[in-house]
């Protein structure tokens, strides 16, 4: 049942890291090659799409490592505290989230691709810094999740 438990855990933490990665290799540069108003637009098309997989997946990650926890029962052994570090990770990225990149994006939802308010670069900015630490937390994340399977 462990295994299980912990396989689901690093699979969903595999695919978040790997989601924010993509979004801060690739979407990020390519968005920033577009005009400020297509640039908008890609952000408003394409921040609802990454939401309705963004936003489970991390919880699906959470809700396991706290099972793992839960069925495994010794927070002191190594499984135990990369499991609890892998959880403050993934929270603190939840935190920035809501706190940063959710702001921003209800924000730039509601602009106009045809006009672009003139503090654009600086939300822009913003976002990108706000998820590049987003994507840090997710690996660190995978990797102790990771590292909590293998030792359990």
């Amino acid at each position: 049942m462990e295994d299980a438990v912990r396989f689901v855990n690093v699979f969903a933490a595999a695919l978040t890291a790997g989601a924010w990665a993509v979004v801060m290799l690739i979407i990020m540069p390519a968005r920033r090659l577009l005009s400020d108003g297509a640039a908008v637009r890609f952000h408003q098309v394409t921040t609802p799409l990454f939401d309705r997989y963004l936003a489970p997946v991390p919880i699906v990650a959470a809700v396991f490592g706290l099972l793992a926890l839960v069925i495994d029962s010794n927070v002191t052994s190594v499984a135990g505290l990369a499991t609890i570090a892998g959880l403050i990770c993934t929270a603190g990225a939840g935190i920035v989230y809501v706190r940063f990149n959710r702001p921003a994006n209800r924000m730039i939802d509601g602009w106009s691709a045809d006009a672009v308010p003139p503090e654009y670069p600086e939300v822009r900015e913003r976002w990108e810094s706000a998820h590049r630490i987003r994507t840090l937390l997710g690996a660190l994340a995978l990797g102790l999740f990771l590292a909590a399977a293998i030792a359990s």
